[in-house]
């Protein structure tokens, strides 16, 4: 991939993703049932209204956590997530 060209992606995570207010409002917010897919879930509902995209020349800097593994309940949420958005979209 070149630093300076613009690709179309399937989805993201969500720690630095922007899109049109309009568009958001319209998917009404993130589905927080998700806990670990919203990012992935509102990706599917953003790519009904165009391209999803990213931009390399923009860098971010996420501090990486892993709550969910220092957490038996979180780290259940995972697969939980997965089967939820799978089914969703099934």
């Amino acid at each position: 991939m070149k630093d300076n060209c613009i690709y179309e992606i399937p989805f993201t995570y969500d720690c630095f993703i922007i899109f049109k207010t309009n568009i958001f409002k319209e998917l009404g917010n993130f589905d927080e049932s998700f806990i670990y897919m919203e990012d992935i879930n509102i990706f599917v509902g953003v790519k009904k209204y165009g391209k999803t995209i990213i931009n390399p020349i923009y860098k971010i800097y996420h501090e990486y956590i892993k709550t969910s593994s220092k957490n038996l309940k979180l780290f259940l949420w995972h697969p939980n997530s997965v089967i939820k958005f799978f089914w969703k979209y099934r």
